[in-house]
C-alpha cells in the first residue's frame, strides 16, 4: 500500500464481517430512554468499598438487563424460523470491550444469578484480555443478548447493531449532567441514555420501550438492584 491507503487489521476485518452480516440478516429497529443514575452510582461506590471489586455503571447495566430476563425471555432468544424463538438456557451477556487493539464482544456468563462483584472481576479480566488481544473463540461466543458500553462523558446516544443470531443489543451512553427542579430548586443530576436495537420480526417498539423501562427501573432503585445482587 502507498501513503494514501490503509490496510485494515485482522480485528477490524472481523468487525466488518460481523457488522455486514448483522445488516444483511436482521431487520432492526431502535428505541431509547433516559435514566437518572445518581442514586445507583452512589450505591456502587459504597459496594466497591465493601467488596474490594471495582464496580461501576457498566456492571450495573449488565445486571439490570439480566434481571429483566424473566419478564422478557424471548428478547434473549434466537429466531429459528418465521414463527419460532428458541429461548436461552442461561443469561449469558456479551459486552463490548475496546482497549485500543480492536473491538471485541466477549461474553459474561450466567449474569442473572452471579453476584455483581464477580461480574465486575470478570469484566476487568476481559478488559485485560482485550488489551492483549488474547481471547479464545469460546469467550467470544454464546451470548444470548449483548450490551454496547460507551462510558465516555458526553456520548449522547449509541445505536448498536444486532449481532446475528441474537435478537437485541442494549447500548448505554456516557454520563450527562441535567438540571432538574427539586422542590422548585434547580438541581444537577447525572443521566445516561439506554438504547435497544431489536429484531423487528420478534420485538415491536412498544415492547422494546417496556423492556428499557424495566432496566431503567432497576437502575433507579439501587437498593433493589444491589439486594438482588448480594443475595443471589
Amino acid at each position: 500500500p502507498d501513503a494514501r491507503t490503509q490496510v485494515l487489521d485482522r480485528a477490524q476485518r472481523g468487525i466488518a464481517a460481523v457488522v455486514t452480516r448483522a445488516h444483511q440478516e436482521v431487520p432492526a429497529a431502535f428505541a431509547a430512554v433516559e435514566v437518572g443514575v445518581d442514586a445507583v452510582l452512589a450505591r456502587l461506590r459504597a459496594l466497591s468499598e465493601e467488596t474490594g471489586a471495582e464496580i461501576g455503571l457498566p456492571e450495573a447495566v449488565v445486571k439490570a438487563v439480566a434481571a429483566a430476563h424473566p419478564a422478557f425471555p424471548h428478547l434473549f432468544g434466537t429466531l429459528l424460523d418465521g414463527r419460532t424463538v428458541r429461548l436461552a438456557d442461561t443469561v449469558d451477556i456479551g459486552v463490548t470491550v475496546d482497549a485500543g487493539n480492536g473491538l471485541y464482544v466477549p461474553v459474561l456468563r450466567d449474569c442473572a444469578s452471579r453476584p455483581l462483584a464477580d461480574l465486575a472481576d470478570d469484566l476487568m479480566d476481559l478488559r485485560m484480555k482485550a488489551y492483549r488481544g488474547e481471547f479464545t473463540a469460546g469467550e467470544l461466543s454464546g451470548g444470548a443478548l449483548s450490551v454496547s458500553l460507551n462510558p465516555e462523558p458526553g456520548v449522547l446516544l449509541v445505536q448498536p447493531i444486532v449481532m446475528w443470531p441474537q435478537l437485541c443489543m442494549v447500548s448505554v451512553g456516557g454520563p450527562l449532567t441535567r438540571l432538574v427542579l427539586a422542590d422548585g430548586v434547580p438541581t444537577a443530576t447525572e443521566v445516561v441514555t439506554l438504547g435497544l436495537a431489536h429484531d423487528h420480526r420478534v420485538v415491536n417498539g412498544r415492547e422494546a420501550v417496556a423492556f428499557l423501562r424495566c432496566v431503567a427501573d432497576a437502575l433507579r432503585d439501587p437498593e433493589r438492584l444491589t439486594v438482588s445482587i448480594d443475595r443471589t
